[in-house]
């Protein structure tokens, strides 16, 4: 029998495995008795529903990447195929008035839209550990909605929560409906958050050990051949529509040199305390927004304001920041030109999140802890005791260190340096 489905969450509760059902539909119905014995008693029957998931996780993930694109074009007047973070500048009244009417859009869906959900919606961690995998559908769409605009309008955060939130979702209503266990539940979930990261960055191997790491928090053998068929699935079908060239030049020539270490502990300590100090600033400006913005609900448009002028002097800080992320590799931008970009990133992400702008801080991390990095490297330069750091390498370890501090997962933040750069050599200092 299906345990009871917990309260808050908008989805009814799953027929008992014994009950007769018509081979139908997917959703609102169970599958046939077969179908669902396949995957009770079988672990191939795993495999094969991991591979489904991953696969509409690859199209999940490529939709609305497409879609993000698509707005940017739009709404900044941008050339087709230019990244917002690349654009080398914006017109003024277009930054401020579109990061602005993103930020009164989410104040209406929270005013009008966000009160028909009863309860908190649950993200894939909490889902696993709290409810057995039970993910709400519907919560689940709005959260995405949310992020879309959030991230479609300018916003400073990235779509990788609403990537792994809808396919985590879609991952455990399809659990549900094949009468999955409770444990199995739980897997199938992970499966979808492998499967959303694994195609958002064409990395199959940090999307795996994403899941292990911070959806399922362990690692077993049972687990392994369900969440690598949905991260391969996933990527395979995003190569399909998506260019997925290197996302971050790589350093080029041989292995570090042995010295190259002590920098790398350098920019490591760095990029933990900026890590502390990013979570901690968001966390602070969600207090000022609530203690100076009333009402509460038009937060985000006060808050889509200010993000929008700081469009205006650096279009970089502005959306997730995958074109940005190439400048930390470029030797066209110094040092201070990429520490101002820091420090406006930084404060634009702080006063997204702060203000109500739905979203994450993954790739924000990255494309922050690699500036970092290339400006810790070009100081070495200066510093005539030291042997001089490498900037593309340091860019690499920055981005790997900052984005564990933030996420959590260093084993996925390592793999995805290895399949970000196609560099060996410097992944295993990352």
């Amino acid at each position: 029998m299906n345990e009871p489905r917990p309260a808050g969450l908008d989805q009814p509760a799953a027929e008992p495995l014994s009950s007769a059902a018509p081979p139908t539909q997917v959703f609102g119905r169970l599958f046939p008795l077969w179908a669902r014995a396949f995957v009770r008693t079988r672990e191939l029957g795993l495999v094969v529903v991991a591979l489904f998931i991953g696969a509409v996780s690859g199209l999940f993930v490529t939709g609305m990447s497409m879609a993000s694109q698509f707005m940017h074009e739009t709404l900044f007047g941008l050339p087709r195929g230019l990244r917002l973070s690349l654009a080398p500048s914006l017109e003024a009244w277009r930054a401020v008035v579109v990061v602005t009417a993103g930020g009164i859009v989410l104040a209406l869906l929270a005013k009008f839209v966000a009160p028909r959900f009863r309860g908190r919606v649950h993200d894939a961690i909490e889902a696993n550990a709290l409810l057995g995998g039970r993910m709400s559908i519907g919560g689940s769409l709005f959260i995405t909605a949310q992020t879309m605009v959030s991230n479609g309008f300018g916003g400073s955060v990235g779509l990788e929560a609403a990537y792994t939130q809808v396919c985590s979702a879609f991952a455990s209503r399809l659990g549900r409906e094949l009468g999955a266990r409770r444990n199995d539940m739980r897997l199938l979930v992970a499966c979808g958050a492998a499967g959303a990261i694994a195609a958002a960055f064409n990395a199959p191997l940090a999307g795996a050990f994403y899941a292990f790491e911070t959806i399922l928090g362990a690692y077993s053998v049972a687990s392994l051949a369900p969440i690598a068929a949905s991260a391969v699935v996933s990527t395979l079908v995003a190569r399909q529509f998506v260019d997925h060239s290197l996302l971050a030049s790589p350093p080029g020539g041989d292995s570090l040199a042995p010295t190259a270490f002590a920098h790398i502990v350098v920019v490591a300590l760095i990029c933990s305390g900026l890590a502390i100090a990013l979570m901690s600033t968001v966390a602070s400006a969600e207090r000022v927004f609530n203690s100076l913005v009333r009402p509460g609900w038009l937060r985000p448009a006060v808050g889509g304001l200010v993000v929008g002028a700081i469009g205006v002097a650096a279009p970089a800080a502005l959306g997730s920041g995958h074109g940005a992320i190439l400048l930390a590799t470029s030797s066209e931008f110094s040092a201070m030109a990429l520490l101002a970009i820091v420090v406006l990133k930084f404060t634009a992400s702080s006063v997204s999140l702060g203000s109500g702008f739905r979203g994450g801080l993954f790739f924000a991390s990255l494309m922050i802890g690699a500036f970092v990095g290339r400006c810790y490297a070009d100081g070495t330069e200066i510093v005539s005791f030291t042997a001089r750091a490498e900037p593309a390498a340091m860019a690499v370890v920055g981005m790997t260190a900052l984005g564990t501090g933030i996420v959590g997962a260093p084993m996925s933040m390592t793999f995805l340096a290895l399949e970000m750069t196609g560099d060996f050599g410097v992944t295993l200092y990352a």
